[in-house]
């Protein structure tokens, strides 16, 4: 990799900030994603600020000369999304001018930084030579492709003659420095126990894999490779194997970090890293395994065939990995299903990836993808076991009928099963249906618990687990699974939130605060973090704050009418009012259901109100009821009669009461 520079130079126009090594871009403090091509671009229009930027020359500095694609349609993506980043208008530019036929000019003043010097960049033309120097890249960006065959070598070491007491000082204040960090280490570990201990095994992290097609709609193949990946690798040997996560993987999509900073960001040892290209009907995909200690590339190799193959290059890199790092393999871990012809494959990708985004259009495209995979190759368990993770999503987030949600689920777990009953996914969702939507958590944790001891590195297994348990009131083991699901995905926002949901539930008010804080803090938009900050407010009477975080969720629930009447009720009546005015609305986008509704009614004050909401709730047999027994928020109905009936039925006969709907 690379050496980055010593000095770090900050480039400022407007709002805006580069970071001219890193191609980093924040806009008042908060970093703005853009992909490495189009960073080096805005590094490359930044160098020489009121000059043009050819084409050509874009297309040398940032792609070179060999690659396998016409860079003309990837060069107007990357404009689009330097556009797009600094919210600039291509008809009435304000930092980027098109110069028609020839190429580009930055057209803001630019103001440099360096190690607390200014200098002004905008001058360029009168005081300044033009910068033709390109800062030094970083391999890790994954924006070029990898060269093959790799030059692998060990990092060169260079000695020189000490004098005696020079190295005395110097192991003197190792010494120091060493005693002063353990002291530290200590203190961090008691204040936050979440925290991922020292790996005692292996453990790996798949950075995701670049998209070098030059077509961003091919976005899925290579973001399904990345998934498949981490997958494969968590089958191989978990006992002596952790794998991280995609969630916590993805987040480093287009990041400039070394190797060594993501291997201590997620505390791993090894990192994977590749690409994929395409040419009509080729494909090549390039693996490389890096040890993080010493950022050596241990080995690089690349397979190259048909897209069909895919599955086949990702099982023998998955061996690949397993003879480098000596893992005992059974041959249940190797026992890949391939797909019968690549278009089912094709499909279950474009699914992975669907799912991944999170939005309802998106798991509608999931779904359909997944069926697609299924109806091309109907012995497909894995395509079945993500099919029921869909429907399973969908009817959580209210985005389908429940009792559909469940039926779809379920019928897509258990065939996978069928298929294949040692897929941890599958055992996961059947699990997850049979607690949120039949209320069955004894049967529920055991399919949980089945997943947990067939892949050990399943997020979704510890996570779904851990809120069994907290609905079941064992928060010390909720608690533990969370932690669980955290060390395998650590960067992950609703892992971080939903540990605070469960310091919330053990009324330890104080720390659900701070933990779900620092995830708004890292994404202010992330919207369940708003859910349980409201909550909280609400139950320890902090009406300034719960009114704060109310209105995040209001706007995210409400139609723009209603949430103009939320408004107007908090004019007159204050907070009750609002809370009783997004109650009666009738109408959400998201997690409305019955349960957000006696909140509201709880927090107005209204126990009838609450209670007929929770009535209602019980007898649509919505799937959020099998929070309310231990939600803080409804203690105050807790000696009421109706609503120790509604956890009778809730905690005892949930069979019945669906049969009774």
């Amino acid at each position: 990799m690379a050496v980055q520079p010593t000095h770090r130079t900050s480039r400022q126009f407007g709002p805006f900030s580069l970071d001219a090594q890193t191609g980093e871009l924040t806009r008042n403090g908060l970093r703005v994603r853009l992909q490495p091509q189009p960073a080096r671009i805005l590094i490359l229009l930044t160098d020489t600020p009121g000059a043009l930027v050819t084409r050509e020359e874009i297309r040398r500095q940032v792609w070179g000369t060999d690659t396998l694609t016409d860079l003309e349609q990837s060069i107007n993506f990357a404009i689009r999304q330097i556009r797009a980043a600094l919210r600039d208008a291509s008809d009435h530019p304000t930092y980027l001018e098109t110069i028609s036929k020839r190429g580009y000019r930055f057209i803001a003043p630019v103001a440099e930084t360096v190690i607390g010097e200014k200098r002004d960049l905008t001058k360029w033309n009168a005081n300044d030579p033009p910068n033709t120097q390109r800062p030094a890249q970083d391999d890790s960006e994954g924006a070029l492709p990898i060269p093959f065959p790799s030059a692998i070598s060990s990092p060169s070491s260079i000695s020189s003659p000490a004098r005696k007491h020079t190295r005395r000082i110097l192991g003197l204040s190792v010494i120091v420095i060493f005693v002063g960090i353990s002291l530290l280490s200590i203190l961090f570990f008691f204040r936050y126990k979440s925290r991922v201990a020292l790996p005692q095994a292996d453990s790996i992290a798949v950075l995701p894999f670049v998209n070098l097609t030059g077509d961003p709609s091919l976005e899925y193949l290579s973001d399904g490779v990345t998934e498949e990946m981490i997958t494969r690798l968590a089958k191989l040997d978990p006992t002596h194997l952790k794998v991280i996560a995609r969630t916590s993987a993805m987040s480093y999509k287009d990041t400039h970090k070394t190797a060594r900073q993501i291997g201590q960001d997620l505390n791993v040892q090894y990192l994977m890293e590749g690409s994929l290209q395409k040419r009509d009907n080729q494909v090549r995909v390039i693996a490389q395994l890096i040890r993080v200690s010493d950022q050596m590339h241990l080995w690089a190799q690349p397979y190259d065939g048909q897209p069909g193959q895919l599955v086949t290059f990702e099982n023998q890199i998955a061996r690949s990995v397993a003879s480098a790092l000596a893992l005992h393999l059974s041959a249940a871990s190797m026992e890949a299903h391939i797909p019968v012809g690549g278009q089912a494959h094709d499909d279950y990708l474009q699914g992975i990836y669907a799912l991944s985004q999170r939005s309802k259009q998106d798991f509608e495209k999931a779904m359909q993808s997944f069926g697609h995979a299924v109806q091309e190759d109907p012995q497909y368990a894995d395509a079945y076991a993500q099919l029921a993770v869909t429907y399973n999503l969908m009817g959580q987030y209210n985005w389908m009928r429940q009792d559909e949600a469940r039926s779809q689920a379920k019928a897509a777990a258990l065939q996978a099963l069928t298929l294949d009953d040692t897929s941890g996914e599958a055992h996961a969702a059947l699990g997850f249906a049979e607690w949120f939507y039949d209320w069955n958590s004894i049967d529920a944790e055991k399919q949980m618990l089945r997943a947990i001891e067939l892949e050990p590195n399943n997020v979704d297994a510890h996570h779904w687990y851990s809120q069994l348990l907290m609905t079941e009131g064992r928060l010390d083991e909720s608690e533990r699974q969370m932690h669980a699901a955290l060390a395998l995905d650590p960067n992950s926002l609703i892992l971080r939130t939903n540990l605070g949901w469960i310091h919330y539930t053990a009324r330890n008010y104080p720390l659900a605060i701070e933990e779900i804080k620092l995830v708004v803090t890292q994404n202010p938009g992330f919207l369940t973090a708003h859910y349980k900050l409201w909550w909280i407010y609400s139950v320890i009477h902090d009406e300034p704050h719960a009114w704060q975080e109310f209105q995040i969720v209001a706007r995210s629930i409400s139609s723009p009418e209603q949430g103009a009447k939320v408004l107007s009720a908090y004019k007159t009546t204050r907070y009750a009012g609002a809370l009783l005015a997004l109650a009666g609305a009738g109408d959400s986008n998201y997690y409305g259901n019955r349960v957000d509704a006696a909140h509201c009614m709880i927090f107005a004050g209204s126990s009838a109100g609450a209670l007929r909401e929770l009535g209602i709730g019980l007898k649509q047999h919505d799937g959020w009821m099998i929070f309310v027994p231990t939600d803080p928020a409804f203690d105050p109905l807790h000696s009421d009669p109706s609503y120790l009936l509604i956890v009778k039925n809730l905690r005892n006969n949930p069979e019945e009461t669906r049969r009774g709907r």
